[in-house]
C-alpha cells in the first residue's frame, strides 16, 4: 500500500479507568481542568520536522464533547516548532475518547481539558538512520537522502502510482466557498498531472519503460504532494469567473521514495518545496494559469530525478 503522506490517522484513545468522574458543577478554571496526554504514533509526525529534526513538547487546551469526540484545540504552550503545533491541533481534533467524561450522577458531559503531547526522534526513526541512507549535500532537492554508492544502472523499466495530494493547512478556511467536491477535483487533477508530466519526462525523455509488475530490473517511485496552496481555484459551488489578482502562485512539496521493486530496498528518500514563477509578480490568476503552475512544479521535480537516474545510468 502506497505511504499515505501528509495525511494524519485518526487516533483512538483508551478510557482513563484510574480517573474519577468530572463534574459538571466544576468551576472551570485551568487549574481545574482535567489533563491527559495524548500519544504520537510514527505516522503522525509531519515529514518536514523529521528531516529538520524537530522535537518539543505541547500543551493544548481541547473540549471534549458529550460524545468523546475531542475538538476546538488550540495552543497553550509550544513547541517551538509550529509544524509540531499545527500537527498537534489536528491530532487533538481528530481523537476521541473510547469512554466519554461523566458528571456525578454518570451522564455525558462536555468538558475542557489540558492535553500534553510530546514530538520526540527516536534514533532508529530519524530519516537519516531509516535503511541506512545518507544525506546527499550536494543534491539538486532540497534535502535527499540516499543509500550510500546506490547505483541506477540496472533499472530500465518503472513503477509509479498516482500520488497522494494534501492540501495547506487551513487553505479551506481561506477558500471558505470551497466544498469538499472542490477539494477532491483539485486533488484529482493534481495528482493526474504530476503522473502525465512524471510519465512524459522519465519515458518520453529518459527512455525508461513504465510496467504494472515488480522486477529485478523494476525501480518503486512513490510520491506525495503536500502543503498544496492553489490561490485562485475555480469552485464549481460559485458563480464567481474563477480568478484574481495575485502576487503569489501555487506552492507544494514533493515528499519522493525509491524502491528496489524486487527487495523493497529503500534506495532515496528526497523532499523538495517549489512555488510556480508567477509568484514574482502581479498577475490575473485562473483555473488554467493554475493547471501551468502545478505542472511547471511537477516538470522542474521530473527533470530533477531523471537527471539523478542518468547520472547513476551512466556510471
Amino acid at each position: 500500500m502506497i505511504k499515505r503522506f501528509f495525511v494524519f490517522g485518526i487516533v483512538s484513545l483508551m478510557a482513563m479507568t484510574s480517573s474519577p468522574a468530572i463534574s459538571a458543577a466544576q468551576p472551570n478554571s485551568q487549574a481545574a481542568m482535567p489533563r491527559l496526554a495524548l500519544p504520537v504514533e510514527p505516522g503522525n509526525y509531519p515529514d518536514e520536522s523529521l528531516v529538520a529534526s524537530e522535537e518539543g513538547s505541547v500543551v493544548l487546551i481541547a473540549t471534549i464533547g458529550v460524545d468523546g469526540q475531542m475538538s476546538n484545540a488550540r495552543v497553550e504552550s509550544s513547541s517551538g516548532h509550529s509544524r509540531l503545533d499545527e500537527a498537534s491541533i489536528i491530532l487533538a481534533n481528530e481523537a476521541r475518547l473510547s469512554t466519554p467524561p461523566t458528571n456525578a450522577a454518570g451522564e455525558p458531559v462536555s468538558v475542557e481539558v489540558f492535553v500534553d503531547i510530546v514530538w520526540e526522534l527516536p534514533p532508529d526513526t530519524s530519516v537519516a538512520a531509516q535503511n541506512d541512507l545518507e544525506l546527499d549535500p550536494s543534491s539538486a532537492f532540497a534535502v535527499a537522502y540516499f543509500k550510500p554508492d546506490v547505483d541506477f544502472a540496472g533499472y530500465d523499466s518503472l513503477i509509479i502510482d498516482l500520488p497522494e495530494v494534501a492540501f495547506r493547512e487551513g487553505w479551506r478556511l481561506q477558500h471558505g466557498q470551497a466544498t469538499s467536491f472542490d477539494m477532491e477535483r483539485i486533488r484529482r487533477d493534481c495528482a493526474q498531472w504530476f503522473l502525465d508530466v512524471f510519465t512524459s519526462e522519465l519515458q518520453d525523455e529518459g527512455g525508461f519503460q513504465f510496467v504494472d509488475e515488480a522486477g529485478e530490473n523494476v525501480l518503486l517511485i512513490r510520491a506525495g504532494i503536500g502543503e498544496l496552496d492553489v490561490i485562485a481555484p475555480f469552485l464549481a459551488s460559485t458563480f464567481d469567473p474563477g480568478y484574481s489578482i495575485a502576487q503569489s502562485g501555487t506552492t507544494a512539496t514533493l515528499v519522493l521514495e525509491l524502491f528496489d521493486s524486487s527487495s523493497g530496498e529503500t534506495l532515496a528518500r528526497v523532499f523538495d518545496r517549489q512555488q510556480s514563477s508567477s509568484a514574482n509578480f502581479s498577475a490575473v490568476v485562473t483555473r488554467a494559469s493554475n493547471q501551468k503552475d502545478a505542472r511547471d512544479i511537477f516538470a522542474g521535480w521530473a527533470e530533477l530525478l531523471h537527471a539523478r537516474l542518468v547520472e547513476g545510468r551512466i556510471n
